[in-house]
């Protein structure tokens, strides 16, 4: 007998503040199955970080990214799925083994220590850029654009093109995060996956006749010697999405708890050695990876509750991450927490491969945003609070205007 509940995790309402609602779930029913979403939920810390160990969960999705709310977008959607199940992130070893391995030296903390002072000087310059200025939605004019520019030099992609692959990044997670997903997100990611792979296409052909210095030529020898395209193709759209969805939103969303919260705020200014964990209390409170989606390949007792095989299991990470059992004060934002240990960027073997790029930037951006001068929301350029994108795999504000002192 299963625990069936809904917590209408995919309203507009919930992605406000879900926070109040995780936490009743996880008291009343912290393993149940959710009809609305067609699959098992975990709530708890102790299930969840059991589950994304556990190889009997899969992160193969059995044939489809999403469910479908509308059978006209049932060939959209298929081939979709046939693409991207194929990515690192969707594979299961030896094929995910295989593919890590082809690009993990580019990614491993030695590496991105090189990295350092090119993602200081990308950030000196788009600060550069707005400071004068007063005011900036910091989502478009800062979280995006460094990360694209540190990703774009990586791999040798033209600029002028970050444009492009932040639209296709945002289609595509629209859709691996509906749950359930209608005819327009499957369309609109349908399109931009073409023309993403299109696009990787002609710049893999580029570098066959003229290889660089840059991940992509990379990816063309040595161990990625072995890939086909499309395996290429699933490395550089997964780097890019990375690059765009975990780093923008990790900055972002720490930057608005830090604003809720002006004692830290403060304490960050006075501190500026708290600036790393600021990044990992960010990740922990309100990080960027909302849930991961696994799926049994045989019946796994887990929560007291037993999951069949091909059965979808959502694991909430933001609801694990709150876990009172794990974390004393979890609702708690904390920049000089002792234990900021989370599950934000993934656990286990899909431990998310550019974590360390990603806090380097964090980190290099969040600590340039809170020395500006009396740094506020602009309210009166968001016309109310900064809204979060309903998504179940992704957290994040759409925009987030702020203001400061000019002339300080």
């Amino acid at each position: 007998m299963r625990a069936v509940a809904s917590y209408g995790l995919r309203s507009p309402a919930f992605h406000a503040d879900p926070a109040p609602v995780l936490a009743q779930a996880r008291r009343d029913a912290p393993v149940h199955w959710d009809p609305e979403l067609g699959t098992w939920v975990l709530l708890r810390w102790d299930d969840v970080a059991a589950a994304l160990r556990d190889p009997r969960f899969s992160v193969d999705r059995g044939g489809s990214i999403s469910g479908l709310g509308d059978p006209a977008a049932a060939a959209e959607l298929a081939w979709c799925s046939e693409q991207v199940l194929r990515w690192m992130v969707f594979s299961d070893p030896p094929r995910h083994t295989r593919l890590r391995a082809a690009v993990h030296r580019y990614f491993a903390s030695t590496a991105i220590g090189g990295l350092r002072a090119v993602v200081a000087r990308v950030v000196a310059d788009v600060m550069a850029e707005v400071v004068g200025r007063g005011r900036c939605d910091v989502i478009a004019d800062v979280a995006v654009p460094v990360p694209a520019i540190v990703t774009a030099r990586m791999l040798g992609l033209p600029l002028a093109d970050a444009a492009l692959l932040k639209q296709w990044t945002a289609d595509l997670f629209a859709l691996f995060g509906a749950g359930v997903a209608g005819a327009e997100v499957v369309t609109a990611a349908y399109r931009s996956l073409r023309d993403c792979h299109d696009y990787f296409t002609r710049v893999l052909d580029e570098r066959r006749r003229h290889p660089g210095d840059d991940l992509v030529s990379a990816l063309l020898a040595g161990e990625a010697a072995a890939l086909d395209d499309d395996e290429r193709i699933g490395l550089c759209a997964t780097l890019v999405a990375g690059a765009y969805e975990t780093t923008t939103h990790v900055v972002g969303n720490g930057l608005w708890a830090l604003l809720r919260h002006p004692e830290q705020l403060a304490r960050v200014r006075r501190e500026p050695a708290l600036g790393a964990n600021a990044v990992e209390e960010a990740f922990r409170w309100d990080g960027p990876a909302f849930s991961v989606v696994r799926r049994a390949t045989e019946d796994v007792a887990t929560g007291g509750a037993t999951i069949a095989a091909g059965d979808r299991v959502y694991c909430l990470l933001y609801a694990a991450n709150r876990d009172p059992a794990r974390h004393d004060a979890p609702d708690a934002f904390d920049v000089a927490r002792a234990d900021t240990r989370h599950l934000g960027l993934g656990h286990g073997i899909h431990f998310c491969l550019g974590a360390a790029l990603t806090r380097v930037e964090a980190v290099a951006m969040l600590e340039a945003l809170v020395a500006l001068p009396d740094l506020a929301l602009d309210g009166e350029a968001l016309g109310g609070e900064p809204q979060y994108a309903a998504n179940l795999a992704i957290r994040g504000l759409e925009r987030l205007p702020v203001r400061w002192a000019a002339g300080g």
